[in-house]
Order: structure tokens, then sequence, then C-alpha cells
């Protein structure tokens, strides 16, 4: 897609996998170390399990792939409630509570690869941009998320995050900036208000897209149910927004049945981040190249006429 359509666009949805990570490796060491040197207790006591670096492998899948995990991304169990069943699920103690919320935040991280893009990302909200970030994820991990983009180190600083997330019954997008002070950032730029939103799984209670059982896989395999996507769309809709004010990061590897529903413009996360990137030498070019075919005009015009 032109750079010129990311231009025209007023609405992003943009996907926090382009700028938030999981790391595994970590997280899995944090919770191989709650249990000590009776980890191979908690589950079977087979020789594969006492090696250390295979028990962290097979504890952290335990935990991300149990029902307990899904719920709470779907906003089905408080993060009070997470934290104890998810002691009961791995037979801990309840003076652990402080340490295995520590290692439920330690899975993610901004991903530093992407400093760049995300910079370049917040600064459009000064060409009065929206942007809507998606994800599945829950209420201790948006808020760990929200924390990483307080910290992010603009230059110059652009924003002022909310400490916390707002409380919210209903599922709209949760605003997550707010003016600063003086109103302006270190250019003099007026900062926008509400121009930077969070539309999450647990708030809205359905994930990007909604999984199927294999009954309804089998008899309605052409039928996809883009889920959150498909309720932001509609918020958007209802706010007077159209599909030509909205652009689609794509989250997935490639266009899909979901994104093809959803009818809107969709950009791939590599295009997008090149496009992000890239406008400031786009647009010298650009007027390089006008200058060039200026100056060659006037030339032609000086010359004498020929006969």
């Amino acid at each position: 897609m032109p750079r010129s359509s990311l231009e025209q666009k007023n609405v992003l949805i943009v996907p926090l996998s382009l700028f938030i990570r999981f790391n595994k490796k970590i997280a899995s060491e944090k919770f191989a170390n709650l249990f000590g040197k009776f980890f191979d207790e908690i589950f079977s006591c087979d020789e594969e399990l006492k090696d250390h670096e295979k028990f962290r492998e097979h504890l952290i899948e335990k935990i991300l792939r149990s029902q307990l995990v899904t719920d709470f991304n779907l906003g089905k169990k408080t993060k009070q409630e997470f934290i104890s069943e998810l002691l009961d699920f791995l037979k801990l103690s309840n003076d652990k509570t402080t340490a295995i919320e520590a290692a439920w935040n330690s899975l993610l991280e901004f991903d530093p690869t992407s400093n760049e893009a995300f910079d370049a990302l917040i600064k459009l909200t000064h060409q009065g941009k929206s942007i809507y970030f998606i994800g599945n994820t829950n209420e201790l991990h948006a808020k760990k998320i929200l924390n990483l983009f307080a910290c992010f180190p603009f230059k110059p600083r652009q924003f002022v995050f909310l400490k916390n997330l707002p409380q919210s019954v209903l599922a709209v997008p949760l605003a997550v900036n707010q003016v600063s002070e003086s109103g302006r950032d270190g250019n003099g730029l007026a900062l926008q208000r509400d121009t930077l939103f969070f539309c999450l799984s647990y708030v809205y209670k359905t994930f990007l897209e909604q999984p199927q059982d294999y009954l309804t896989k089998l008899f309605n395999p052409f039928k996809p149910n883009p889920g959150l996507l498909m309720d932001l769309k509609d918020y958007l809709n209802d706010m007077g927004k159209t599909k030509d004010d909205i652009l689609l990061i794509n989250p997935y590897k490639k266009t899909n049945a979901i994104t093809r529903k959803l009818a809107l413009e969709t950009l791939s996360k590599e295009n997008f981040c090149t496009n992000l990137l890239t406008p400031e030498k786009t647009s010298a070019h650009e007027a390089a190249t006008a200058s060039q075919s200026l100056e060659r005009t006037l030339r032609m015009s000086a010359r004498p006429p020929t006969h």
C-alpha cells in the first residue's frame, strides 16, 4: 500500500504483538524457582522432568495452555481469583502470592527492535490520528503493558500515560493517555486527549478470533468469527468512522478469511513498520525530485526557440 494511504487514515488498529513479546525463558525460570529443590515432585518423577530446563519448558506450557489462563484472558476471572487459583493449580502456598504475580508479569517485555517504529507511531497522534491497540490479554498483563508504554523513552517526551487502567463494565476501548500539565510536548505540539486506546480480550470477553470447537469447524468450515476485531469495527462504525477512515495492521501473517470478512484496508506488520520509519526519507526524496523537475522545466523554458 502506498505511504499516502497510511497518511489518509485517521484510525489505526494495531496489534500489541508488534511491540510486546513473550519471554518464556525468564518467566519459566521464575515459576520454576517457586518450587525450590522439590520441583520434580509437582508432576511425574520421570527422569525427563528432573532436568531443570525441561521442567521449566513443561511448566510454562502447562500454565499457558490451562483453562485458567484462557478464562483470565477472557475476563472470566478477576486478578485475585486468577492468582489464588494459579497457586492451587501449582500446589503452592499463599505466601507465594507476590512472587507468582511477579513471575506471571515477567512473561511480557517490550521488544527493543521495535523502538523506532513505536516512537514514530505515537508521533502520528499529532496528525490527529487515533490508535487502537488490540490483543488477547488479561488484566495483569494489560497493566504491565501500560507501564511499559509509560516508561518508553520518547524523544522528546510526548505523552502522559494513565497510572492505572480505567475500570469499565462495558465492552469499549480503554483510553490510556491524558494531556500533560503544559498540554504540549517539547516541540510545542498540542497533545491530544484520548488518542491511544487498549482494546483487549478481557474487557470484551472475546478473543481476536473466536475459537471454534471440532463440531463447529466440521459443519461450518468457512464461517470465521472475527470476535474482538468485529466488535471494535462495529464500535468505530457507531462513532461515525467508515472503512475509508480505518487501517488495520494485520495481526495475522497474511490476509485470511477473518480480515476479508472485516472488509477493512489492511497492511502487513512488516510494511507498516517500513512505512512508519521512511516518511521523512520519502518526503525528502519527493521534494528533491520535484525540485529537479522544476529546474528542468525552467531550463527548457529559458532556451531560445528553434526554427
